[in-house]
């Protein structure tokens, strides 16, 4: 697998404690960049970070972590402002946070109730929203920086046993797509991965193409 240099580069991650998340941030650190990790659970997030720290103990590269719930608007504002203040503006994000129920709905939405589809929306939608409107606002994100957004295969497909999570990345997809073009005057890229599966030897292979550098590989979901 391809590795490249990210040696004074920083990044922001979502979702950093497990899945692709947690993917995500070991590649960006492999590669020598430094990171922001966000996530709701405290001791992954933890776990993480010794890990990062015990696999590539020469790498002097920064890592903060906060714990933050990303359907959080003031947590997600205060996390990307304490991370830039500390290291610099961002150079990149990968905003992996994301749910999926763990409810069966038999019924199908008859069976979803307000608050079933209030965390879906806030957590895989709206908290993506927060996400890059606190990377992108007051020069926190440098010109020609990459940004990834994770949807799903739901992205793109209906999903009888769970119409929430779908329309949520049904959203995650056009606001991707949307960004791409705003900030296309920018030279900020601006990504979707639709993975089918939270499998992290997969997510892995998506992760060489997504952050691949200028001047190394580009990928275009977005545009």
């Amino acid at each position: 697998m391809a590795t490249f240099n990210l040696h004074g580069k920083f990044f922001a991650v979502t979702g950093a404690a497990s899945g692709i998340g947690r993917a995500v941030a070991c590649k960006l650190y492999e590669s020598g960049a430094s990171l922001s990790l966000c996530d709701v659970e405290t001791k992954g997030l933890a776990e993480v970070k010794d890990f990062l720290q015990q696999k590539w103990p020469s790498h002097r590269g920064t890592i903060l972590t906060e714990v933050v719930d990303v359907a959080d608007s003031k947590k997600v504002e205060g996390w990307i402002e304490s991370a830039v203040k500390s290291v610099g503006p961002l150079d990149g994000a990968a905003n992996m946070a994301g749910i999926a129920t763990n409810k069966s709905f038999p019924n199908g939405i008859t069976d979803v109730t307000d608050e079933d589809w209030s965390r879906m929306i806030g957590v895989n939608l709206t908290g993506l929203f927060y996400s890059l409107r606190a990377q992108l606002r007051d020069g926190r994100m440098k010109n020609g920086s990459s940004i990834v957004n994770a949807g799903s295969a739901m992205s793109k497909l209906g999903n009888p046993a769970d119409g929430g999570y779908a329309a949520s990345k049904h959203g995650v997809l056009g606001l991707t797509k949307s960004l791409a073009k705003e900030l296309g005057g920018r030279e900020i890229r601006v990504n979707c991965i639709c993975p089918y599966t939270d499998s992290e030897d997969s997510v892995r292979q998506a992760g060489t193409y997504f952050f691949a550098w200028p001047g190394d590989q580009k990928g275009g979901a977005g545009r």
